[in-house]
């Protein structure tokens, strides 16, 4: 199944454009598994109707758009003009204002087809290679109409089995000089203006040091020298700190 990602500019970002690190995760998912994906980023210039132009020529089955709760209602409304022009294709929505709102989202936009809850590298990709809706953990569909919900999906504890983005279909030349960067997954504490507790869980899972230090040196073997770590609490382990620290000194990865 041939899939577009699009992201989506939620809100007036102001600076630089940087690479959407959770779209970059998904896209990396898919490329690993084999499967036939575009990536467009709306915050590059490209209206909803390049957007729909690009999704005609391109003969896609599927759409997918990660879900902010700012701004949900322009995600939901491209989503919404894709499905006007395209009848037959897939709309998919997923994010963090999906994985809190799960079967409501079904109910309330019935041009949404499937809504992915939670972390959706593997959930994704299942669909992508057409797995029976009802086995795909996470996933909300529609059974005769109404939204029901596949198996619950577990939080994967092992982060160093999800690869990191290369964003090999990604316009990284549009971009700021700069990667974002995640070492851990999820946050134990009730900040009532977060939503990090819903979706991605109160145990902080981390990845290990070596595959950080890969990531960071691949990036730096291409001439990046500004990495922002983009983790919910990066320092809620400071042992973890020093380490990532010696580990990029141990590779000589210096600012110059």
């Amino acid at each position: 199944m041939r899939t577009l990602l699009v992201y989506n500019v939620y809100s007036d970002e102001l600076g630089s454009s940087r690479p959407p690190l959770g779209t970059g995760y998904l896209a990396q998912a898919l490329e690993d598994a084999g499967v036939d994906y575009d990536v467009v980023d709306m915050k590059l210039g490209y209206s909803e109707k390049k957007v729909l132009d690009m999704i005609g020529r391109g003969g896609y089955a599927s759409v997918g758009v990660s879900v902010y709760t700012v701004g949900h209602r322009k995600f939901f409304g491209l989503l919404k003009a894709v499905k006007e022009r395209y009848p037959r294709v897939i709309t998919a929505a997923g994010g963090p204002h999906v994985t809190i709102m799960g079967k409501k989202i079904l109910e309330e936009y019935g041009h949404v087809d499937l809504a992915f809850t939670g972390e959706a590298e593997g959930s994704f990709v299942r669909f992508c290679k057409g797995e029976e809706y009802g086995r795909i953990p996470g996933l909300v569909f529609r059974d005769r109409g109404e939204p029901v919900c596949g198996p619950p999906l577990s939080r994967p504890d092992d982060l160093d089995s999800i690869n990191w983005p290369r964003y090999g279909k990604f316009e990284l030349k549009r971009y700021a000089n700069e990667i974002g960067v995640i070492t851990s997954r999820g946050c134990p504490y009730p900040c009532t203006f977060c939503s990090v507790g819903l979706t991605l869980g109160r145990k902080v899972r981390v990845r290990s040091i070596g595959k950080i230090g890969d990531e960071l040196e691949y990036w730096y073997s291409r001439g990046r020298r500004i990495f922002n770590f983009l983790d919910d609490n990066l320092t809620f382990y400071p042992e973890r700190v020093f380490s990532l620290c010696d580990e990029i000194e141990r590779r000589g990865l210096k600012g110059q």
